[in-house]
C-alpha cells in the first residue's frame, strides 16, 4: 500500500533489479490514491457543514469534532458514515497531514509557516553526496532542542519549484505547527531561523521566514484543505536535489493526527481501536476528553 507521496525515480533505489519497485506503476497508483483522498476530504468537509447546520438548528453548541458524529440525526443528508472512512494504515501522507491540520483548526492552535533556506547552507548541504533533507531535519531538531520545544507537533514539505511549478526556486519549506501557547509558535519561528537562516538580517525576516496563525475558512467546502493542497502542490515533481524524500511529519504530530482520525471513524459512544489516548500534552488531553 502506497503511503509515501514524494516523487521518486529508479536511480533512488539500489540493490538487485528484483528489489527495485515498478516506478511507473507506483506513480499511477499514487495519482489514483491522491485523487480519491481529495474527493474524500471534500465529502468530509461537506458533511461537516451539514452536521454543523443541524446542531445550530437544534440550539446545540458546536464542540471540536462534534460534527463528525451522527448523534444529531443528520445521516440521511450526509455522504459518509464515520465507520466508512479508511483505516489509518490505508492513508497516504497527504490525508494524514490534512487530519493534523484540521485538528489544529478545530482546537484553534494551528500556525502555518514558510521558510527559505540560506544560500550558503544550501551549497553546504548539497555538495558531494550530502542529503539536503537529512540536513534540514537534523538542523531543525537541534534548534528545537536548544529552545526546549523538541516535542513540537509540526510537518513540512521541501520544494524547489515556484507556485506554478514551471520554474525552479531556491529550496524552501512550507508547513504548519500546532501550538497551544502562541509563545511556542514564536519559539518555533526562532528555531527555524536558527536552523535554516541563522545570519538573516532583521529587514529580511518577514520575507524569508513567516509563521502566522492559519487561516480557517470553516464555512467553505474544502476550505481547510487549501493550505495542505498548496504545500503539496509540487510533491510529485521530481528533483535530484531532494531525491525521494521531501515530506516530514514529527512523531508527536502523527500521534495527534492518528487519534483525531480515530475520532472521525468511530462515534464517541464506541471505543476506538487505537485504544485510550496516552499523550500527555494539553492538546492531546483535549482530544481525550472528547473520547471519554
Amino acid at each position: 500500500m502506497l503511503r509515501k507521496i514524494s516523487a521518486r525515480r529508479r536511480q533512488d533505489f539500489s540493490g538487485p533489479r528484483r528489489a527495485i519497485p515498478a516506478i511507473a506503476r507506483q506513480k499511477r497508483e499514487l495519482k489514483t490514491l491522491l485523487e480519491r483522498e481529495r474527493q474524500l476530504i471534500d465529502s468530509m468537509m461537506s458533511d461537516g457543514l451539514i452536521r454543523a447546520a443541524f446542531l445550530r438548528g437544534h440550539g446545540e453548541p458546536i464542540e471540536p469534532f462534534s460534527v463528525w458524529h451522527d448523534n444529531d440525526h443528520s445521516s440521511n443528508h450526509t455522504e459518509l458514515s464515520p465507520s466508512w472512512l479508511p483505516k489509518w494504515d490505508q492513508l497516504s501522507e497527504a490525508i494524514k497531514m490534512f487530519a493534523a491540520f484540521d485538528t489544529g483548526q478545530e482546537l484553534q492552535c494551528c500556525y502555518s509557516f514558510t521558510a527559505h533556506i540560506a544560500p550558503d547552507l544550501i551549497t553546504r548541504w548539497t555538495s558531494g553526496r550530502r542529503d539536503l533533507m537529512a540536513n534540514v531535519q537534523q538542523a531543525l531538531r537541534r534548534a528545537l532542542h536548544k529552545l526546549n520545544i523538541a516535542d513540537s507537533e509540526f510537518c513540512y514539505v521541501v520544494e524547489t519549484r515556484s507556485r506554478s511549478g514551471r520554474s525552479k526556486t531556491r529550496p524552501h519549506l512550507h508547513g504548519f505547527v500546532l501550538a497551544d501557547d502562541p509563545r511556542d509558535a514564536s519559539r518555533f519561528r526562532t528555531a527555524i531561523e536558527l536552523a535554516l537562516n541563522p545570519t538573516l538580517l532583521k529587514h529580511g525576516r518577514k520575507r524569508e521566514i513567516e509563521v502566522k496563525r492559519a487561516y480557517d475558512p470553516r464555512d467553505e467546502i474544502g476550505g481547510r484543505a487549501r493550505w495542505v493542497s498548496y504545500i503539496l502542490k509540487n510533491v510529485q515533481r521530481y528533483d535530484p536535489v531532494l531525491g525521494k524524500r521531501r515530506v516530514f511529519m514529527s512523531q508527536e504530530l502523527t500521534k495527534t493526527a492518528r487519534e483525531a482520525w480515530s475520532l472521525r471513524r468511530y462515534p464517541a459512544s464506541e471505543p476506538s481501536p487505537a485504544g485510550p489516548v496516552t499523550q500527555v500534552r494539553s492538546m492531546s488531553q483535549s482530544l481525550a476528553l472528547l473520547v471519554e
